[in-house]
Order: C-alpha cells, then sequence, then structure tokens
C-alpha cells in the first residue's frame, strides 16, 4: 500500500509540472542575471539553483538559516521561510517563484 502512496505524490507532482527541467533551467537563468555568483546562500532548494548553474553557494550544512548566519555576509540568496531572519539593514532586491517556492537576494 504504501508503493501507492508514493507513487500517488509523484504522479501529483509530475501533473503539476514540478518535474519539467526545462522550466527549471528558466528560473535558474532569471536568477543568474540578478544574483551575482559568489552570493552566499543555504536553505532547502539553494544547492540545486547553484549547482544548475555551476556556482559555489559557500555553505556545506543544511538547514535552517538564522540571523547569524546572514549578517556574517553582505548579500544572501534564501528561500522565502527564512525571510523572518533576515535583519532590518537588508534589502530584499529581487524575487523569484518556482512553483510555489519563492526565494528572496537580499543585499544590506
Amino acid at each position: 500500500m504504501s508503493n501507492l502512496k508514493v507513487y500517488s505524490k509523484f504522479e501529483e507532482k509530475y501533473i503539476a509540472n514540478v518535474y519539467n527541467y526545462t522550466k527549471f533551467q528558466e528560473f535558474t537563468s532569471r536568477v543568474s542575471q540578478s544574483v551575482p555568483e559568489g552570493t552566499w546562500a543555504k536553505g532547502e532548494e539553494t544547492s540545486a539553483i547553484y549547482m544548475e548553474l555551476g556556482w559555489e553557494n559557500k555553505e556545506d550544512e543544511f538547514g535552517v538559516v538564522t540571523t547569524e548566519d546572514i549578517v556574517k555576509h553582505d548579500n544572501v540568496f534564501i528561500i522565502d521561510r527564512y525571510y523572518a531572519a533576515v535583519p532590518e539593514e537588508y534589502q530584499l532586491i529581487s524575487e523569484f517563484t518556482y512553483n510555489d517556492v519563492k526565494f528572496g537576494y537580499f543585499a544590506r
């Protein structure tokens, strides 16, 4: 029964066009036009974006993005669930949406 659930979830995502590689390439191209290479990134999905671009994300760990992480860098690229950790002195320069997920490029 669990295999049927796994397949069902995959099928839902496939129908929603989540696995469209061309769409992902177009998305990462838009990111590369606004986010400078070398910008620090951490959090879910950012590694996949940077890998597609051939960039190093400067972070070996996955996990929660904290204010302490962010203040070590002048520019950051993060997933929207961590926007609350961004200090007030940073400005949202660009925002990108892929399917239902938002990413922000912030600069101090």
